[in-house]
């Protein structure tokens, strides 16, 4: 059997929101081929088991994105990180939206 070559100069392995957002800012400068197991919704980003927490409504907040994260980690995630990544992660969804959306 054959199988098919592909040639591209980034390869992205999995459509997440960081894949995703890889992919986009790769594209930019090259040519990108995005890899994923089955179907491009079926991540762990879009089961909410991974990706990023951001806190969007009013009546949420940072701080719960972060404690809910941290209890979660059991142990294995590093706070100030989980802290820097959930008050960053309303900007940079946001901006992942914007550069989407310009495509």
């Amino acid at each position: 059997h054959r199988l098919p070559h592909l040639f591209t100069d980034t390869l992205i392995l999995g459509s997440g929101v960081a894949g995703l957002r890889a992919a986009i800012a790769a594209g930019e400068h090259c040519d990108v081929v995005l890899a994923t197991k089955e179907q491009a919704g079926l991540s762990a980003s879009s089961w909410a088991q991974g990706g990023i927490a951001a806190a969007w409504d009013r009546d949420d907040s940072h701080d719960s994105h972060a404690e809910d994260t941290i209890r979660v980690a059991c142990g294995l995630g590093e706070e100030r990180v989980i802290r820097g990544v959930v008050q960053q992660a309303p900007q940079q969804v946001a901006g992942f939206y914007a550069s989407a959306a310009s495509k």
